[in-house]
């Protein structure tokens, strides 16, 4: 199966963290990393309880580089040393709904209480503060 998803030049890797990783907001914490980094991802739990499995989508380089972010961040401060991340493999799984993974995932924080809504919201006002400035010139 063909590993690109989404727009041109795009591929689909999959890499796994596994170890204690089952912490409130872990996921779209790798969520925010990786739309800073231009890529989709899909960040899901394994039934083991110990093992998350993160496909992401996007230029390869961008892919090497957020995933060697996970391995060096201590994201949502996971205690140092508790996760490891496996290599990254192709994603040969059926397609993705990219927005319909990010909705689902954002309905879900809400109901949670974490705030990565008001993150994303706070992006979206300052860009909208710069398209006035930018207007106004």
């Amino acid at each position: 199966m063909d590993s690109s998803m989404g727009f041109s030049g795009a591929v689909a890797k999959r890499f796994y963290i596994v170890g204690d990783v089952k912490v409130v907001g872990f996921r779209p914490s790798l969520i925010v990393e990786g739309f800073d980094r231009r890529l989709k991802l899909l960040v899901r739990n394994i039934p083991d309880k110990r093992k998350v499995e993160v496909v992401v989508n996007g230029s390869i380089e961008d892919i090497m580089s957020f995933q060697q972010l996970v391995k060096e961040v201590n994201l949502r401060a996971i205690k140092e040393g508790t996760y490891r991340i496996t290599e990254l493999e192709d994603y040969a799984g059926p397609p993705i709904d990219w927005t319909y993974t990010i909705n689902v995932l954002t309905l879900e924080q809400v109901a949670k209480g974490v705030p990565i809504p008001a993150s994303i919201s706070g992006r979206l006002e300052s860009m909208e503060k710069s398209l006035k400035i930018w207007r106004k010139t």
